[in-house]
Order: C-alpha cells, then structure tokens, then sequence
C-alpha cells in the first residue's frame, strides 16, 4: 500500500521540476518564449511532438502553429482547419486526453502524418 506520505515524497521533486522548467520557459526572451515553452512541455510531458496555436476567424476554424517541437525539431507559422481534429474537441469541451486510437478516431490529416498515438490538449486563454 502507498500512503499519503510516500505520494507527495515521490511527487513534490516532479512538482518542482515541473514548476522549475516552466519558469525557465516563461523567463526566455520575447522572441523565444513559445519555443522554449513548448519544449519543456514535450520534455516534461515524455511526448515526441507538442505545439502552441492560435485560433484564427470568427468561428475559430483554423489554427495558427506559433511553436511546434517535433523529435529535437522546430516549427512554426504553419496554419490548419480544425475540422474532424482532436483540437476541435478542446476548442468546444476544453481539456481533452485520448489515450490511443486517435487516428482511428479523427481523420486528422496531421495526425496520420505524424503517426500519431495519443493526444492530450488544453486551451491556453488569455
């Protein structure tokens, strides 16, 4: 049996970690910061590839890509319509996880592009 203790024993260094790289990220200059973001996010996260978008239009149909980080790369400035993605999910319900499947899920061009597995997303509002 894992108690209390050893929980919070075993998070509270993660926990530190985590908040460590995300000031780290959020302290970069103005023209780094969602490059920087984004890779602590993957790193903290364990994941191949994470972005940073931006809705575009009135009916928040398209995404700007700010900054995407992809096995070691970088990108950025590409635009996509939402439709039948996991994004569009977020953009109506807010948090979003998906364990597997998510190519058998969606037809998210992308998303068999990159053979992607699973999905985890949040919106990020200003």
């Amino acid at each position: 049996m894992v108690t209390k203790a050893e929980t919070l024993t075993t998070t509270l260094p993660n926990l530190v970690n985590i908040m460590t790289r995300a000031a780290l990220a959020v302290s970069s200059d103005k023209e780094s910061i969602f490059r920087e973001l984004v890779f602590q996010i993957a790193e903290i996260m364990g994941v191949e590839y994470a972005f940073i978008g931006e809705l575009l239009g009135e009916e928040n149909q398209e995404i700007r890509v700010i900054a995407s980080y992809l096995n070691g790369e970088y990108d950025e400035g590409y635009q996509y319509s939402v439709a039948n993605t996991p994004c569009e999910k977020v953009i109506n319900r807010g948090y979003q996880y998906y364990r597997d499947n998510v190519r058998i899920l969606f037809s998210d061009p992308h998303a068999h592009e990159l053979e992607v597995e699973g999905y985890a997303a949040i919106p990020l509002m200003n």
